[in-house]
């Protein structure tokens, strides 16, 4: 076993390219694929109860267990749709709207998404735009850290004050030390 030396430097883990590829997040969609079997139709939960409630009682028991199984089905493919989303978005915070909704007709094609489940995954999706402009525009009107935590905050540090302010997906996030995380803190609990 080779002992490690202080003297050696450690060599930086090369980043894996796959990593920024956005076709590395297809992979859940086709693990689903070989786990569920095609709709090949919409699958409206709630048309389908309707549906049912009219059959006679012995056929409901099996129509019943059809249903529950679709249901199951479908409900793997919404939460698989959601996380592909979410992996789009932290892969690249900019990713533009049309692969996301390529997203959801890919899996909604699939698993039989009814229109009002898709129509939920597009409000989603502008929702995330819209939070995504007003914090990038916040960010453009105050590009110094200070600025922008004093009118976050409603606070007024003054320039000397350290802080290291990051952009992320949906939010601003503030790293303070000390005293002034103390104050921020303290302001917070009081609203």
């Amino acid at each position: 076993m080779e002992r490690l030396s202080r003297s050696k430097p450690v060599e930086p883990i090369a980043p894996k390219p796959w990593i920024m590829d956005r076709s590395c997040v297809g992979l859940s969609f086709e693990d689903r694929l070989l786990e569920s079997k095609q709709f090949g139709q919409v699958f409206s939960p709630e048309d389908e109860l309707e549906r049912i409630k009219g059959l006679p009682k012995k056929q409901k028991r099996e129509e019943i267990a059809l249903f529950k199984d679709k249901l199951r089905a479908q409900r793997i493919g919404l939460a698989s749709c959601r996380i592909s989303i979410e992996r789009l978005v932290e892969i690249d915070n900019d990713v533009p709207r049309e692969i996301l909704v390529e997203q959801v007709k890919k899996y909604g094609d699939y698993f039989g998404f009814s229109r009002k489940q898709i129509r939920l995954f597009e409000r989603i999706i502008d929702r995330y735009y819209l939070n995504r402009r007003r914090i990038l525009e916040l960010r453009r009107r105050y590009p110094d850290d200070v600025d922008l935590v004093n009118e976050l905050t409603g606070m007024h540090f003054d320039k000397k004050t350290k802080f290291e302010v990051s952009i992320g997906p949906m939010s601003i996030d503030i790293t303070a030390k000390g005293v002034e995380a103390g104050k921020i803190y303290s302001r917070s609990r009081l609203k």
